[in-house]
């Protein structure tokens, strides 16, 4: 038989505690990572969507886990990151858009400069494209600044 079970909730806690009817998009975070290939560094730029159940993560802590995210490696980082979420909030749904230029091109390429832009949904963002485009309007209103362009709904 289950122990009953008394909350009290504070004012400031009780705000945290309720989800939002939203989604909440943080970025661009800038990080450092390395080509799997080559070794050599790159730059990236991740933005990072979620629908919270209950717990929120703020600005800081996501961009801890996406430097930590991009210790591993470009294959690996949307599955890392994505793996840090939802075991510290269990999340409804996650969306990230990762644009990254590989220096290790540039010395061959004399006029080209490739962006490489990925975008991963889990959750409620697959089989919603309104939260999608929602997203990735998100990304490219804090995006418009830096030049960068995310990647499209598809």
């Amino acid at each position: 038989m289950p122990h009953p079970v008394t909350v009290i909730a504070a004012p400031q806690l009780a705000s945290r505690e309720i989800p939002p009817l939203r989604q909440i998009v943080h970025g661009p975070f800038t990080f450092v990572a390395h080509c799997e290939r080559h070794g050599m560094p790159y730059f990236g730029r991740a933005h990072v969507g979620y629908v919270p159940t209950a717990e929120r993560l703020g600005p800081a802590m996501l961009r801890r886990m996406v430097l930590q995210a991009a210790r591993r490696g470009e294959h690996l980082f949307v599955g890392e990151l994505t793996a840090m979420l939802h075991v510290s909030i269990k999340p409804a749904g996650v969306a990230l858009s990762v644009s990254s230029a590989h220096d290790c091109n540039g010395p061959r390429l004399i006029d080209a400069q490739e962006n490489i832009s990925r975008a991963a949904w889990r959750g409620r963002y697959k089989t919603d494209r309104r939260l999608r485009a929602e997203f990735l309007a998100a990304c490219a209103a804090t995006g418009a600044s830096s030049g960068s362009s995310p990647p499209s709904a598809a």
